[in-house]
């Protein structure tokens, strides 16, 4: 199907498509997911979401990224990696440096009445975590939680 906001979509748990997005002053082909069941199709709330992102999405990357940094950092003191010994883990002296550490995969736009606020959740493949990654819940635009990639699904 083709959707007037996001474009051209297919139905496999979810409604699928693809989007090209500046990360970071990079065009990434980021896979998009809009939740929600077939037969009802797109709501109005996951477009005004998406048109929200978007607007917001220059600006809020350096919030994201900043957030990142800090979950990152926050993790490699729990696990005791805080001296560099671990090479899955390094020491980055900014949030700027994860930028070769980090790849934003896939964006999910939820149903409504799951979060208060547009929902947005962003999927992040990482160098220190192959197997879950790195999610990050926005809600009206702002970084909301850091955690796993499950978060996001």
């Amino acid at each position: 199907m083709t959707d007037k906001t996001f474009g051209e979509l297919s139905y496999e748990y979810g409604w699928n498509g693809k989007l090209m997005l500046n990360w970071l002053g990079k065009e990434e082909d980021v896979d998009l997911v809009v939740y929600g069941e077939e037969e009802e199709g797109i709501s109005d709330y996951q477009r005004e979401c998406f048109t929200a992102f978007l607007s917001a999405w220059p600006d809020l990357q350096a919030e994201v990224l900043n957030e990142i940094y800090l979950y990152y950092q926050k993790l490699v003191k729990e696990l005791g990696y805080g001296d560099g010994s671990h090479p899955d883990y390094p020491l980055l002296g900014e949030a700027a440096d994860l930028k070769d550490h980090i790849h934003l995969d896939l964006i999910s736009f939820f149903e409504e009445g799951i979060y208060e606020g547009r929902c947005v959740g962003l999927a992040f493949s990482c160098s220190w975590d192959d197997e879950n990654g790195c999610g990050v819940l926005l809600i009206d635009e702002h970084v909301e939680e850091v955690g796993y990639q499950d978060l996001v699904f």
